[in-house]
């Protein structure tokens, strides 16, 4: 699979931020007299449903390279959406809210990307977050 190298690149730069992040946090209560916050946090905390969203083309990219990098993050425990999991007439809907409520945005932009109406209008709500 000639994606791999590209696929494990994006992974570990995705774990090395977000733990990066959860460091600098744990840092920053522990230096105030807080002690030591987990690492995990708890869902009341945590403003976030998701810690990546991929937005891709299924057309061109479903059953390769997204399938892929999803199964990776997936292996890092790094919660992740994407927009295939949804059904129904109120995908805008959540795929709006799930934009929103990701820490870290993905686009793979494909050749049949800019094809699509509705991943057009996506791609505005994620540059407006």
């Amino acid at each position: 699979m000639s994606e791999l190298p590209v696929i494990q690149e994006i992974t570990s730069t995705i774990w090395k931020c977000l733990n990066r992040e959860r460091f600098h946090v744990e840092k920053n209560l522990v230096g105030r007299g807080h002690g030591r916050a987990s690492s995990s946090t708890s869902p009341s905390t945590d403003p976030w449903d998701y810690e990546v969203y991929i937005s891709f083309s299924a057309e061109d990219t479903r059953y390769s390279f997204t399938d892929y990098l999803y199964a990776a993050l997936y292996q890092k425990g790094i919660r992740t959406f994407r927009e295939e999991e949804l059904r129904g007439e109120e995908i805008e809907t959540c795929i709006f809210k799930a934009i929103e409520k990701s820490r870290c945005i993905l686009v793979i932009f494909s050749q049949c990307y800019a094809d699509s109406h509705r991943l057009l209008e996506d791609l505005v709500k994620i540059i407006e977050k």
